[in-house]
């Protein structure tokens, strides 16, 4: 199967830099391992541009935060995954479903609100 994010062009952000940086630093703050694939926010380049000061330094050794295409579905298989937080596109509920990992639905545009209604 191959992966799909969303129905979203794969050049379009639909976070702004706050957001991006309060998501990411949330997950800072939970003191447990992660991993991020996120699109840069909108009006920056790349993923790293975007981190906040000191991130990396701060969550090095238990986190990572990726700008770029991931084998989602052999990180969901993965037993260290507790938790995926998803946008609700089709090809990610159905990979969760496969690999049995909980999931958290963040819908953004298009079926990915009914997608999330059904995932509840």
């Amino acid at each position: 199967m191959l992966y799909q994010s969303s129905m979203i062009r794969e050049n379009t952000s639909v976070l702004t830099k706050d957001q991006f940086q309060e998501l990411i630093l949330g997950l800072e703050l939970t003191g447990s391992p992660f991993l991020v694939r996120l699109k840069p926010p909108i009006g920056v380049e790349t993923v790293d541009e975007a981190l906040p000061e000191g991130f990396e330094e701060r969550v090095r050794g238990r986190g990572i935060v990726h700008g770029g295409w991931v084998q989602q579905q052999l990180i969901l298989s993965h037993p260290s995954v507790g938790c995926f937080i998803s946008h609700a596109g089709f090809g990610s509920m159905y990979e969760s479903l496969i690999s049995s990992c909980q999931i958290v639905t963040v819908p953004h545009t298009a079926d990915q609100f009914e997608n999330a209604k059904v995932m509840t």
